[in-house]
């Protein structure tokens, strides 16, 4: 294995020699946080399982890519959990690939994991979050379906059968289907070959003297319109209650639009959760009754983790579908106020930031912020600034994101120790932990100014480590000041900012309302250079991705659209899941606003 600096990747799996930037491999004793620790070892975990899932066995053609990306991710996370248990791979699967394959699964713009290829551009385009987290979690969901053993037998003739072949995904289907004596082909070709995942409907009727659970299906869209085409999949259904909370008390396919299976009467009086560890690719809604039983579980954190990230996951993306009302989601939130859990908090801390961006366009950021102040009050004095002795090897990144989010809101408690420590750091005092820096960077230039990043930027410009340029990096995109943001566009293409790193401060700079206006602009007025400077699908895609995804408007949209039309990047689909995002933020902004605002009044100062 090598790193090499300017990578053009982030790594490759050659045989023989695999490939890799630097940030993905090296790793500092003193600068490297646990969270890059634990990404590099995926990625090294991702590459060697590329000499069975891609050089040994190789896809017939760019059509079934995911057999290998999809399991080489798969491979990641389940010899992570293996290999560094304390690492909790397996929960961070849940937030990272589940999360990322159902933002983008759910637009009418995303496409089959197996789709037709016919050009460079379209193989460049599928190297995207369908082949890689939506395969992974889908042979996370049939690994779960037929059982380890079966999977393992499954697995070991697929390899043995096409080493040194070609394989299509049906070959993979055909020997798990062989090894388990299931219809593991029939029940998966209703997740490759059509695009998008089923909300599963969920509510609980007496008829009679029987009480039935009630669930229905209907492909989950973004914006919470109807499927013309009523695709149906094969779905493994588990739930588990109050009564039988390990044990699922229901576990069957639902392979039609609806179906009611009976349930004995003390299963119906308490609280039922579907999907059992979260292990189906599919969103619940549940009733309106059947989801308020669910809020004591969560508040004293019988489910486990998983099962509790599910629900609030579900609801969130019920929210912004317009399926359930935001302030729904501003209510549930308060019922975690005593979670433990780093991987839950993680994901209420990103449907944060999206409200945060809704309501910095709504004009509402005070109130938004005070409400989070207050949410994450309880979690922040648990978690305090400073590692104890014994506690789980994640905590520090735990710790990390609710300072992030607590100082961003305007803490100021959080606030003063974070200018504390920072010019300690620069002092040489007391060096801030790895895990933290991120965060005290971007707190301090938040709430900084000019001197603040010209100290930043010269930390930056002295720096080795590639980490510990892209915290620092990212920090300027904090920058409440529009010269500022205006500099670190043209600080990107100086000649200190490497190439992959001048994404990164693009990036940067669009990640808040105010500077994704002048990213926008800047890329408008440097479309050829930029798409000449990274090009290629993957890269000039992400750009344009982080540039215009965030706003919420229809005439932001129809611009893109109409920029785009004129001058093409060679990403139409990227383009096309942009300008959906957008709408998508627009109609939540026009469904939601006025309710939203006037349930943040209460915590307006």
């Amino acid at each position: 294995m090598i790193a090499i600096s300017e990578y053009y990747g982030g790594a490759m799996e050659n045989w023989g020699l695999v490939t890799f930037r630097e940030t993905a491999l090296l790793v500092d004793p003193v600068k490297t946080s646990v969270a890059r620790k634990k990404r590099v070892a995926s990625t090294v975990m991702h590459e060697l399982a590329h000499m069975w899932f891609g050089n040994l066995v190789t896809m017939e053609w760019w059509t079934d890519l995911w057999l290998k990306e999809g399991f080489a991710t798969f491979c990641s996370y389940l010899s992570g959990d293996k290999l560094l248990p304390s690492y909790e791979f397996i929960n961070s699967m849940f937030s990272d690939c589940y999360g990322s394959a159902f933002h983008l699964d759910c637009l009418r713009s995303s496409h089959p994991i197996e789709v037709p290829v016919s050009s460079p551009n379209e193989i460049d385009e599928i190297f995207d979050e369908i082949s890689y987290s939506k395969g992974s979690v889908l042979i996370n969901m049939i690994h779960n379906f037929i059982g380890d053993e079966f999977f393992r037998n499954g697995m070991n003739m697929y390899l043995r059968k096409f080493a040194y072949k070609n394989s299509k995904t049906e070959d993979l289907w055909e020997a798990l289907g062989e090894a388990s004596s299931l219809p593991v082909k029939s029940v998966m070709s209703t997740w490759t070959r059509q695009m998008g995942f089923p909300l599963i409907s969920v509510s609980i009727k007496q008829v009679g003297g029987v009480q039935k659970l009630e669930f229905s299906q209907e492909r989950f869209i973004a914006d919470g319109s109807k499927d013309e085409n009523g695709l149906r999949w094969m779905v493994p259904i588990t739930a588990v209650s109050e009564k039988s909370q390990t044990v699922p008390f229901a576990t069957f396919l639902l392979d039609r639009s609806s179906e009611d299976i009976i349930i004995d009467s003390k299963v119906a009086e308490g609280w039922i959760k579907v999907n059992y560890g979260q292990l189906g690719f599919y969103r619940v809604k549940y009733s309106e009754e059947l989801l308020k039983r669910l809020v004591p579980p969560l508040k004293s954190m019988t489910l486990p983790p998983l099962d509790r990230l599910g629900i609030v996951t579900d609801v969130d993306a019920l929210v912004q579908a317009g399926k359930s009302s935001t302030v729904d989601l501003l209510e549930l939130f308060w019922a975690y106020q005593s979670e433990d859990s780093y991987v839950v908090w993680s994901s209420i801390c990103s449907g944060l930031s999206r409200l945060q961006n809704i309501c910095e366009i709504m004009g509402y950021k005070k109130p938004m912020d005070s409400y989070t102040r207050k949410l994450l009050q309880k979690v922040l004095s648990m978690l305090g600034w400073n590692a104890v002795e014994g506690e789980k090897v994640t905590t520090g990144s735990f710790r990390a994101r609710i300072l992030l989010h607590a100082g961003l809101a305007g803490d100021k408690s959080v606030l003063e120790e974070s200018r504390r420590r920072f010019k300690r750091h620069l002092d040489c005092v007391e060096l801030i932990p790895a895990d933290l820096r991120a965060a005290i960077y971007c707190i301090v230039m938040a709430f900084g100014d000019k001197e603040t990043f010209e100290t930043l930027k010269k930390l930056f410009n002295e720096e080795s480590s590639s980490e510990e340029r892209q915290r620092i990096g990212s920090a300027f995109g904090q920058a409440r000041d529009e010269s500022i943001l205006h500099e670190v566009l043209e600080f990107s293409e100086s000649e200190h900012v490497r190439k992959q790193e001048s994404v990164l401060l693009l990036g940067a700079v669009a990640s808040s309302q105010l500077g994704q206006q002048l990213a926008w602009n800047y890329y408008k007025e440097k479309h050829e250079d930029l798409v000449r400077k990274f090009p290629g699908a993957w890269h000039i895609g992400n750009v344009i991705q982080s540039f215009t995804s965030s706003f919420a408007s229809e005439e932001r949209a129809k611009e893109v659209e109409e920029f785009f039309s004129k001058h093409p990047a060679g990403v139409e689909m990227t383009v096309k899941q942009c300008v959906e995002s957008i709408r998508l933020n627009a109609g939540w902004l026009t469904r939601d606003g006025e309710s939203l605002k006037k349930y943040l009044d209460k915590y307006a100062e």
